[in-house]
């Protein structure tokens, strides 16, 4: 990575920018599914939440929208709700064999347009992806809805 001397606040023009271009791009290749049922897939498929209060949990998605945008997942046969022996109020959401196809095809693109946006990089990619996972991570708020922020920019 090339030395610049940086002002107070190109960090966060730098990261504007970036997050805009992301944003375009991203709902460009989840446009199949949208955001949120990206979002709900993904973490149902990489996370496995122990159940749909831990999957809300986990997104930030208020249980009344959660419940409405899983009752369109079902419908559209993406998930399933199971329920869970040890508690009968509760289930656990699972992808159903379509939902798993939709869900690679949107990762396929996604990871398509990361791959292009980190290209400029070269060889300091891979390290770049890693330490912005790190300060996300650092600076993360308890409560902080990342699948809001993501919609409303």
């Amino acid at each position: 990575m090339s030395e610049h001397t940086h002002a107070p606040g190109d960090f966060g023009w730098a990261v504007a920018t970036i997050l805009r271009e992301y944003q375009l791009r991203f709902e460009e290749a989840v446009d199949c599914l949208g955001i949120r049922p990206f979002q709900v897939l993904s973490t149902v498929a990489h996370r496995d939440p122990a159940n749909q209060q831990a999957l809300g949990i986990h997104l930030g998605i208020d249980r009344t929208v959660l419940t409405y945008l899983l009752d369109r997942l079902a419908a559209d046969g993406l998930v399933e709700r199971v329920p869970i022996p040890t508690d009968r109020r509760a289930r656990r959401i699972i992808l159903t064999d379509a939902g798993r196809d939709a869900l690679t095809r949107a990762e396929s693109r996604v990871a398509a347009f990361e791959a292009d946006m980190l290209a400029s990089l070269g060889a300091d990619a891979a390290q770049a992806a890693a330490l912005v996972q790190e300060l996300a991570a650092a600076v993360r708020r308890p409560g902080l809805r990342a699948c809001e922020a993501m919609e409303e920019l």
